[in-house]
């Protein structure tokens, strides 16, 4: 009965030793990253979700030949002040596919149409429409309702030509 003692204890006596060495292995090594700790620094590489990518072309096709990013209003044309008073201004975008709904953001920002491409992004993402963004030229007035410019460019209202 004292050999069973012995080898009993010996066995527990190695295994609360096996434990305590694990533990410090496990203590000694970095933890694993969240969730969103990785999408952060993923961000800060440049990666992006699809979603957050226009993938959709609009049905209607530009055949102008010009390959930039957007458009605007003809600013050398001649107005006069008190019809630039009457009439709000109108600006003239054209979302391309490939751009990213942040980079829809910053165009739309860049132009005057929105204020904060944040809160843009954000009701985007919330309204789950992130991925329904429609490619095509865009006519809004200088600071629009944030949800008119979400409507339009997402074929939900009369806004794409």
């Amino acid at each position: 009965m004292k050999k069973f003692a012995n080898v009993y204890a010996v066995f527990l006596f190695g295994m609360g030793v096996g434990f305590l060495i694990a533990g410090f292995l496990l203590a000694a090594y970095p933890h694993k990253p969240s969730k969103m700790q990785i999408e952060e620094m993923a961000r800060d590489l440049g990666m992006v979700y699809r979603e957050e990518v226009v993938l959709y072309e609009s049905k209607d096709t530009d055949n102008d030949g010009s390959e930039g990013k957007e458009k605007s209003v003809d600013k050398d044309a001649p107005v006069s002040k008190e019809n630039e008073k009457q009439k709000p201004q109108l600006i003239t975008i054209k979302i391309e596919p490939g751009l990213t709904l942040s980079e829809v953001g910053d165009l739309l920002v860049r132009e005057g149409v929105i204020e904060n491409k944040d809160s843009f992004v954000v009701l985007m993402q919330k309204m789950g429409l992130s991925n329904k963004l429609r490619t095509g030229t865009y006519t809004f007035k200088r600071g629009e309702d944030i949800l008119k410019v979400i409507t339009a460019l997402t074929g939900g209202g009369k806004g794409g030509n």
